[in-house]
Formats: C-alpha cells, sequence, structure tokens
C-alpha cells in the first residue's frame, strides 16, 4: 500500500470522531468485567472446532465440548488456572452437576447439564459451546422453547440493522471516494 493511500485512510477514516468513538466503544466493552473478571479464552485466533480436531489428533480419540473448553479456558493449554471467574464457576458448576471431579474419568458430555450451569443462550450461543457444533437441534429448541421465536426476531432484526448499517457506510464510502475524486482532478488540473 502506498504512503499516500495510506495517509488518505488514515485522515479520511480512522482519524474521524465515528471512527474513533466506535473503537472506544469496543474497547470498553472487551475490557467489562463479568462474574468479576474481564471474560478471556486461553484459545487465541483458533476456532474450537479447529481446537478439537487439534486434540483428537494429539490424544488420538475422541475429545468432548467440556474437555476442549478446559483446554481454551485455562492457561497452559488447559492445565493451569482458569483464565477469568466465569469459566472457573461455569466448570465447578458443571462438575458438581456430573458428580465427578478432574482427576476421574467423567461421564460423556451432557448438553443439558451444561446449558444449564452455562444458562440461555446469547443470540442463539450457548458460553462456551462450539459455534460448529449444531445446538439448536441439540439443545435449543427442547431447552428454551419459549425463545425461539423470539431468537428469530433478534436475529432478523440484527441482520436489518447490520444490513442498513453497511448500506449507510457503503454510501458515505461513495461519497468520500468521489470527493477524493474531486481533489484529485483539481490537484491535476494546476
Amino acid at each position: 500500500m502506498g504512503k499516500a493511500i495510506w495517509n488518505e485512510l488514515v485522515q479520511n477514516h480512522w482519524s474521524k470522531e465515528k471512527h474513533i468513538m466506535k473503537c472506544e466503544s469496543a474497547r470498553k466493552n472487551w475490557m467489562t468485567k463479568k462474574d468479576g473478571s474481564i471474560t478471556r479464552h486461553a484459545g487465541g485466533s483458533i476456532s474450537f472446532g479447529a481446537h478439537r480436531e487439534r486434540m483428537k489428533k494429539e490424544l488420538g480419540r475422541e475429545v468432548d465440548p467440556f474437555e476442549v473448553f478446559k483446554r481454551t479456558h485455562k492457561k497452559k493449554q488447559g492445565t493451569g488456572e482458569f483464565v477469568d471467574t466465569k469459566s472457573k464457576r461455569i466448570s465447578e458448576n458443571y462438575r458438581e452437576n456430573l458428580n465427578f471431579d478432574d482427576q476421574s474419568s467423567h461421564p460423556s458430555f451432557d448438553l443439558s447439564s451444561w446449558c444449564d450451569v452455562a444458562g440461555c443462550p446469547t443470540k442463539g450461543r450457548v458460553y462456551g459451546y462450539d459455534r460448529d457444533q449444531n445446538f439448536e437441534r441439540s439443545c435449543g429448541a427442547s431447552l428454551f422453547p419459549a425463545m425461539d421465536g423470539m431468537r428469530s426476531n433478534e436475529i432478523n432484526n440484527e441482520f436489518s440493522k447490520e444490513i442498513e448499517e453497511m448500506r449507510a457506510a457503503r454510501k458515505k464510502m461513495e461519497e468520500e471516494i468521489e470527493e477524493s475524486k474531486k481533489k484529485l482532478e483539481c490537484n491535476h488540473g494546476k
């Protein structure tokens, strides 16, 4: 990317008040404390599904979602302390519900118990549960029937809002491009 293009991006986009406010809002949201600590995970940019596949290959067997949860929410690849209090609380409550500890062989993953301790879905997702796994079919409709219609409406509203925001951003970008073209034409004409 050329220096002129970079400088124009900085000047016409990143230094604008709207962009700065959006970044600040995102930073505040990211730093929000939940359950007494800032929610974190130790999985990096690797998806839950990719971690699961790596663990299967590493261990030579199938792994359940709770094992992947521990790997991605504990320090030192799942062997250290939990990265936040929410992860620790949910892990302890889940183990308590199923009556097992980390040293014993635990029963197979129980989605219903997980949903009990992790809480209701937010935006169609349950905390600590893989997005790639079919939550709706496995758990959603049977455990949260009152939320199904609401969830659909929420999703539709979110998509509509996102589409409108994208249209507004596109229009603004088109206007900025036209403005830049005019400036370039004026500069070449001199």
